[in-house]
């Protein structure tokens, strides 16, 4: 009984052993971009961070997930007022142009994955978009002139 219980315990701390450095997580992936790359997982049970330069990674924590509504900066020659409301939205979202020009302006949605979910011109002062039918989440609205970028919206749906 003694010889059974000892090879049992052997065999528990062998396991947890071989095991000691591997995680369960939730979610992971790859990210990449021209100045470099970052492997990521969620759900990490413990933390490190690491300084280097002008830069530090929290590993194994909860990071903070900020998104910025752009403007119009870069394009001083515009002189557009676009606004989306109401936001958070529930049902319909009105993207509403003041002072500009419709005539070639286009609105695309995407969601957080980066998916095209509508496209479509606008015709009208005043764009009415229906919201009513998608999840709960953050949404981007991008507002062309043409093939260029005039204006990038953070829609929040509840």
């Amino acid at each position: 009984m003694k010889l059974k219980l000892l090879l049992f315990f052997c065999i528990v701390l062998a396991q947890n052993e071989t095991f000691s450095q591997q995680n369960v997580v939730a979610a992971g992936g790859n990210a990449q971009s021209a100045s470099g790359s970052v492997s990521y997982s969620v759900g990490q049970i413990d933390y490190t961070t690491s300084i280097g330069g002008t830069i530090s990674v929290a590993q194994g924590v909860q990071q903070p997930f900020e998104i910025s509504v752009l403007g119009n900066d870069a394009f001083l020659d515009i002189n557009l007022a676009f606004v989306a409301y109401p936001n958070p939205t529930a049902d319909v979202l009105v993207l509403k142009s003041i002072n500009y020009s419709i005539d070639n302006l286009s609105y695309k949605l995407f969601d957080l994955n980066g998916r095209l979910l509508l496209e479509a011109k606008i015709t009208a002062d005043e764009t009415f978009i229906s919201m009513g039918n998608r999840p709960s989440s953050n949404y981007f609205v991008y507002v062309f002139d043409g093939n260029r970028n005039i204006k990038t919206f953070q829609i929040v749906k509840k």
